[in-house]
């Protein structure tokens, strides 16, 4: 079960490598695709919206990636209490 669950975060923590360049480009061409031209307000502010939007994931991926794990953890923590229940019992 650890191994499942450590496989599938670094599964997931490496698909969405992207160096800085490639996110920087991406944006930019997304920024453009807006209608909005390197240099102008539209373009800037458009540019500081994908970082904040950006931000904004990794902090939800975060906050998932905790309650999954407290799940996880909460599970473990209940089957060893039951298992200490049964051993008390002899």
């Amino acid at each position: 079960m650890k191994t499942l669950i450590l496989f599938t975060l670094i599964a997931a923590g490496l698909s969405g490598c992207m160096t800085a360049t490639e996110r920087a480009a991406r944006d930019d061409a997304e920024c453009q695709s807006y209608g909005a031209r390197p240099g102008s307000d539209a373009y800037v502010n458009c540019r500081v919206a994908q970082g904040s939007i950006r931000a904004q994931q990794a902090q939800a991926s975060a906050q998932r990636r905790m309650a999954s794990q407290q799940a996880y953890w909460n599970t473990v923590n209940s089957m060893n209490m039951a298992r200490m229940r049964v051993y008390s019992a002899y």
